[in-house]
């Protein structure tokens, strides 16, 4: 093949972003074959543990969201305050 081919500048990925693709592409391989090693570790049973986690993950959402609503949703002050109680 004889020629130079050159990528479009739209079409192009900034060095910036290759990094988030390629986390969300490993993230998204692990999410789709985590059943598969969750059946092989606690077997057919392990909806239990789905139901567990999810119910984990709202608790904790609910927490963070209860304390965001105290500083009204200013992470800085929250970050920054002395007298958070």
């Amino acid at each position: 093949m004889k020629g130079t081919y050159s990528i479009p500048e739209s079409s192009k990925v900034s060095p910036f972003f290759v990094f988030f693709i390629i986390q969300s592409l490993q993230i998204g391989v692990g999410v789709l074959g985590f059943q598969k090693y969750l059946v092989q570790g606690m077997g057919y049973n392990s909806w239990i543990a789905v139901i567990i986690a999810g119910i984990i993950i709202h608790v904790y959402l609910w927490l963070s969201y209860g304390i965001l609503k105290r500083s009204d949703n200013d992470i800085f002050y929250l970050n920054h305050s002395k007298n958070v109680a």
